[in-house]
């Protein structure tokens, strides 16, 4: 960092320096790519994004066996990467999940009410027998009181000579 070096050789710069293109962590080739009329689309992550077009299979070729790769990420990784795969399989597994649960939590809520309901049919039930067995018994006891003043008033005339 600090040490002078006496042999410096000049450097020549060659007469067309290869021209980079590309973006802050991902360079394109240095060979110039086919040229392209169809329109094109961004796709990639957010620093090594790269164009795609709808050209040709031999285009496609081209580009595919230059240093380009195609569906990079942010920083060169695949979108189709094994851990990232298994990854996005429990995420859609978990929602699979949470969704079941949230519909038994609504099945569990409703046969709760359901339960709560029936409690109060059978208190209702049970009132009304309660009433209609008090109205019986009480037709009952009636009965058995008007029997007794019959008896009351035939018995009244006994012993009037005691």
């Amino acid at each position: 960092m600090f040490r002078s070096h006496k042999n410096t050789a000049p450097v020549e710069q060659p007469a067309n320096p290869p021209r980079r293109s590309g973006t802050l962590f991902h360079r394109r080739a240095a060979s110039p790519s086919p040229v392209r009329t169809e329109d094109t689309k961004r796709s990639g992550g957010l620093f090594g994004g790269h164009r795609r077009s709808s050209s040709s299979s031999d285009e496609r070729r081209t580009m595919n066996s230059s240093s380009t790769r195609t569906g990079t990420g942010i920083f060169g990784g695949s979108r189709n990467d094994d851990p990232v795969s298994a990854a996005r399989g429990k995420v859609s597994e978990a929602e699979a999940a949470e969704r079941a649960a949230d519909q038994a939590l609504i099945n569990a809520r409703q046969a709760v009410v359901q339960a709560k309901q029936h409690v109060k049919d059978l208190a209702k039930q049970h009132v009304k027998d309660l009433v209609s067995n008090a109205e019986r018994e009480a037709r009952a006891a009636k009965a058995r009181h008007t029997e007794a003043k019959s008896v009351h008033k035939d018995a009244a005339h006994l012993g009037k000579f005691n």
